[in-house]
């Protein structure tokens, strides 16, 4: 099993596209909390992150999101550290076959489903498991729409907490989400009823702490992110990546292909200023 462990890291490293843009394949030997497996899996050591998708997605020189190791004899996602009290309750849980029936789901997936049987309380974190569900799904558009849905449709039965910066910060990804399925009228209603005005609140220079001030810069942060969302729902644009809403970097590549492609394509973003700059400072091929 190692060999073939290694075998893979190898493979993986000759096609990164360069040493300074790849992460760096590891194996990593693992031992299953349950039944005590022992298997070899493939991390890394090394990763950068450039920003972010509009769903949440980081932009990495490594797969993204990191893998999670799986037990490959009796499926556990090992998302966390167990306890003991939670390894005793996992082994019913592998068991079930409410579980086993998850085999042909993405990891997160799974591990979503144990999380919300072994800590209902940890509600943010099953959502947003869901959420990063579908970024493992990117390359099945059937599957990555699945975990779209469900992930808006849990963040739409959350409790209402207006002055939680969690619950709000959900309730964006989940117009995200809408957007991306092509409902834009949910999206939009989802958005307009969200209390976003309640954060542009001012504090006083004099009697503020590191704190207030780093709650002021979520909230500014998030008000820019929602309104750029609207825009792009206004445009009626329902892809995974609009130019306006992802890293200068990557959206200077893009537009430098359309280019490339065909100039009937290139969006009126790419004709900004900041991105012909961007693409200079790229040079050519």
């Amino acid at each position: 099993m190692r060999n073939k462990a290694l075998l893979l890291a190898t493979t993986l490293a000759a096609l990164a596209p360069s040493a300074t843009l790849a992460g760096t394949p590891t194996p990593v030997q693992k031992i299953c909390p349950v039944g005590g497996e022992v298997f070899t899996y493939i991390s890394t050591s090394s990763v950068s992150t450039w920003g972010q998708r509009p769903d949440g997605k980081p932009y990495t020189s490594w797969i993204s999101p990191v893998p999670m190791a799986v037990c490959p004899e009796n499926g556990l996602v090992i998302y966390k550290e167990f306890s003991e009290d939670e390894i005793a309750r996992l082994e019913p849980l592998l068991r079930n076959p409410a579980y086993q029936a998850l085999s042909g789901d993405v990891p997160r997936y799974r591990a979503a489903w144990l999380l919300r049987n072994l800590d209902r309380d940890k509600v943010f974190s099953y959502v947003w498991l869901l959420n990063q569900a579908s970024w493992e799904a990117d390359r099945d558009p059937v599957l990555k729409a699945r975990y779209k849905r469900e992930f808006a449709e849990a963040v739409a039965d959350l409790p209402q907490q207006p002055e939680n910066g969690m619950w709000l910060s959900m309730q964006v990804h989940a117009v995200n989400a809408w957007r991306e399925l092509g409902d834009l009228g949910r999206a939009q209603a989802t958005l307009a009823a969200l209390p976003l005005a309640s954060l542009k609140t001012e504090i006083s220079a004099a009697e503020a702490t590191e704190r207030d001030h780093q709650v002021a810069r979520a909230n500014r942060s998030l008000i820019a992110f929602a309104n750029s969302i609207s825009e792009t729902i206004k445009r009626g644009d329902i892809s995974p990546e609009p130019l306006p809403l992802i890293p200068l970097r990557f959206a200077a590549e893009k537009c430098r292909a359309l280019a490339k492609n065909s100039s009937d394509l290139i969006d009126e973003f790419c004709k900004t200023g900041a991105i012909r700059e961007r693409i200079k400072l790229m040079g050519e091929d």
